[in-house]
């Protein structure tokens, strides 16, 4: 690739409007491109992405999900009311703020549903900055990093409350989500929404209550293994991650402007965005179509020899980038 081209590719900004997990269906949206030089859709270029959503914060879920989830390395997002968290080390009846600052610690998101779980369609508008605003300070006080993620209680959002939330988090949910468990579920259901996500190149959110015992549980956990053994073995295809980390790669994608300058073995990229960058801190994954196959790839960001994560598949480069005001130097033989 000879010479030296610079073309810059602006995006639409969202700052106020929240990520709402379902709203990307078929993934319409055009990605920032500059050249060979484009934005991928999901981390890594996977095909697609799945977020599992935990509501309520139940025991079983601490003493059952997470350990299922670790022993395969994925990680789920649980949004939990923190008016009905115990301090200290939960019980078979109860969690305890230990519990979540341990899952946390393990790279769980611990999002907000809310102080007591009330249902807002019929919640007094005085109630709603302490249900939300006052369980996200409590949350990120307790856990010791930002609540970024709010997942309604009951599906019920009234314009208030949507106002409110997409103030103060970066991510919501709502009655969008896929429900996990309860009569007439299936494995084979949920694997081929899992499908479905890949073929479509789209975001899967699961919502799920219990394992065994309560709200919407499975036959038995062994109907959940099954399920989690089927997303493991999608990972190539598929990126799985908390929805907090989901949406907000999302809007900095949607956020972001990118410019690169092409030379010869060489990438020279500026990906910069309006968005906080202290919230929105999700690296990007920024790919560059070659000519060859690259090998000794090596992306740098200045000033200095910051080095940053980069792959060559297929003669495409990855390089994963977060939105900054520095730029960084791709280089290959």
């Amino acid at each position: 690739m000879s010479g030296t081209r610079s073309i810059t590719n602006l995006l639409p900004v969202m700052l106020l409007l929240p990520v709402l997990a379902g709203a990307y269906g078929a993934e319409s949206q055009p990605l920032p491109r500059s050249g060979p030089v484009q934005v991928a859709r999901w981390m890594d270029a996977k095909a697609a992405a799945i977020a599992l959503v935990f509501d309520d914060g139940l025991p079983e879920q601490v003493q059952i999900a997470v350990p299922m989830l670790d022993a395969l390395g994925l990680k789920a997002t649980f949004v939990i009311n923190p008016g009905k968290v115990h301090d200290g080390a939960g019980s078979a009846q109860a969690t305890g703020w230990d519990d979540w600052r341990r899952i946390a610690a393990s790279g769980h998101e611990i999002g907000n549903h809310s102080m007591t779980h009330p249902n807002f369609g019929t919640t007094a508008a005085a109630s709603l900055e302490q249900e939300i605003v006052g369980a996200q300070r409590r949350i990120a006080a307790e856990i010791g990093m930002p609540c970024v993620t709010f997942c309604y209680p009951y599906n019920a959002e009234t314009p208030e409350s949507r106002a409110l939330v997409a103030a103060t988090h970066a991510v919501s949910t709502g009655g969008e989500r896929k429900a996990y468990g309860g009569a007439g579920f299936t494995v084979e259901q949920a694997n081929a929404w899992v499908d479905a996500a890949i073929a479509s190149h789209s975001l899967l959110t699961g919502m799920i209550h219990a394992i065994e015992k309560g709200y919407s549980p499975f036959a038995n956990r062994a109907v959940f293994q099954s399920h989690l053994d089927y997303i493991a073995g999608k990972q190539a295809q598929l990126w799985i991650a908390p929805l907090g980390t989901i949406g907000r790669y999302r809007r900095e994608v949607a956020a972001c402007t990118l410019t690169a300058t092409m030379g010869d073995h060489r990438a020279t990229i500026l990906l910069t965005s309006p968005l906080d960058e202290a919230l929105y801190a999700v690296p990007l994954t920024v790919t560059i179509a070659c000519d060859g196959t690259p090998t000794d790839v090596v992306a740098v960001r200045a000033p200095g020899t910051t080095t940053l994560p980069a792959t060559c598949l297929n003669r495409i480069i990855r390089c994963a980038i977060a939105p900054s005001a520095a730029p960084v130097t791709v280089t290959w033989r």
